[in-house]
């Protein structure tokens, strides 16, 4: 039971679907395409009778925090997530609960495993086990494992709608649950190293019915980074490449900004998709036969690049071109003028003669440091030692190097007791107070606004009084509509 089917029969992925482009001291083909496989076992769904459902709280944390289902005997019921050479990776209970259902469910209900937030994480994790609708009844209730007490976001619901799961049948159970019969169907991939042959079935079923005959445009297409919350990954030098694209004919799309079904549609109607590492580019799964793709990559290449790749049998090339340094997931940088000669060479940008020098020393700039320790702050200060002091001297190397109006580290540095004295707090909210005071992109401060206000009370309660007023005047002014938490 779990994900040993997709194990009972496979082969190496050919890699003739796949070209990389830029890495150096790392062999992608060797380290990560070597080790993914492409199943053509054969699924089936498992009938469970009075299994008990176990919600992601009630699991013993030294167990394992993630919930799953026990049999009706009392036993765990692995779910294997990934299987290498020398070992196994579970998802799920390891061993049995001592728990008490607060519900019993008399029908029968199936079991679709784990449901993200994340659109790349639900789109291939969520819907690894969504080819069992079409075996059930329609009216069959859906179980799912998610955060007790909490409600997934809009676009969660409308991608599964899109797939034919409605509202109205999603059981996210917050207490243990008894149900009598628990379909519990195989899942048609593992991320990070198997993928079955017909995975991306349900996906272009979905994009041929969007895309409703519509021919595949010869116009390339960009889906760009560049709109999204600053709390997110920043790549830097995505305004400047987004120009060249234009100039050459590229049609410029920020996805999170388009309802999902257009999304899907952009991705389902052109010949050539364009992107970087990151939730745009898992639209691909909805990518027809004879397009394309190019993605903008660091040097980790993600396994499920891949398994995206594979699954609607979608040419990729992966561009090392995104830099970053001491923690890549913070910032990154484009190396402009790898990524423009490469398009050039591809035949994607004709125009050559208008591409400006661009900079390939990004990850040395103003905008990058603002961008890694923004990030860094908001996100992993917490969980470095401050007493690290090869980390201390890097924040001060980049503290050095921001520029002047760098507003939003100066900021997220004051609420970070864990590396900021009272007094560095005091200095830099008095810092962050002028720079946000004589800002003037709109774009930029739609960008950092949620962040900002949802530091700003932990930052003013190590300040003043007299900087509280400074910096809460001046974020009344320029992120309007906020409640004022300077008394």
């Amino acid at each position: 039971m779990g994900d040993l089917m997709l194990w009972d029969s496979w082969r190496r992925i050919d890699p003739a679907l796949h070209r990389f482009v830029g890495f150096t001291g790392f062999d992608p083909a060797k380290r990560v395409l070597a080790r993914m496989r492409l199943s053509d076992a054969t699924p089936a769904m498992s009938l469970v009778h009075d299994a008990l459902f176990v919600p992601i709280s009630v699991a013993a944390p030294d167990i394992w925090a993630t919930g799953g289902v026990m049999t009706g005997a009392g036993d765990a019921i692995p779910c294997l997530r990934e299987k290498w050479e020398d070992r196994e990776e579970y998802l799920g209970l390891r061993e049995p609960v001592d728990v008490e259902p607060v519900e019993v469910i008399d029908g029968e209900v199936l079991y679709l495993g784990w449901l993200f937030d994340s659109f790349g994480h639900c789109l291939l994790e969520s819907l690894a086990r969504i080819w069992a609708l079409a075996h059930v009844d329609p009216d069959t209730p859906v179980v799912f494992q998610y955060v007790p007490g909490h409600v997934p976001q809009p676009h969660v619901f409308a991608l599964l709608d899109l797939f034919g799961l409605r509202r109205e049948r999603i059981l996210l159970p917050s207490g243990p649950v008894r149900i009598r019969r628990l379909l519990m169907p195989d899942p048609m991939l593992l991320a990070k190293s198997i993928v079955h042959e017909r995975a991306g079935e349900p996906y272009r079923a979905v994009a041929e019915r969007i895309a409703d005959g519509a021919p595949l445009s010869e116009q390339p297409l960009y889906f760009s980074r560049r709109m999204l919350p600053a709390s997110q990954r920043a790549h830097i030098g995505e305004a400047a490449l987004e120009e060249v694209l234009r100039d050459n004919g590229f049609r410029v799309e920020y996805p999170e900004r388009l309802p999902l079904v257009e999304q899907i549609r952009l991705a389902a109607t052109h010949r050539t998709l364009v992107t970087s590492t990151g939730s745009a580019s898992h639209l691909a799964f909805f990518a027809r036969p004879g397009a394309e793709m190019h993605i903008f990559c660091y040097g980790n290449l993600l396994e499920h690049h891949i398994v995206t790749s594979e699954m609607v049998n979608l040419p990729t090339t992966y561009l090392h071109h995104l830099h970053g340094v001491h923690h890549p997931c913070s910032a990154l940088a484009f190396d402009l003028q790898a990524a423009t000669a490469f398009l050039a060479d591809a035949g994607l940008l004709p125009r050559r003669s208008l591409i400006p020098y661009l900079p390939t020393d990004l990850d040395t700039s103003p905008e990058h440091a603002e961008a890694w320790l923004f990030t860094f702050y908001l996100h992993f200060a917490r969980s470095m030692p401050p007493s690290d002091a090869s980390l201390n001297a890097w924040l001060d190397t980049l503290l050095d190097r921001v520029r002047p109006t760098a507003w939003p580290v100066f900021i997220a540095r004051a609420a970070m007791p864990e590396h900021t004295s009272g007094a560095e707090a005091e200095t830099a909210m008095r810092r962050y107070a002028a720079a946000l005071a004589g800002e003037t992109d709109a774009l930029r401060r739609e960008r950092h606004r949620a962040s900002v206000l949802a530091l700003l009370p932990h930052a003013l309660a190590r300040c003043t009084p007299e900087t509280r007023v400074l910096a809460q005047e001046a974020t009344d002014r320029l992120l309007p509509a906020t409640r004022s938490v300077a008394e």
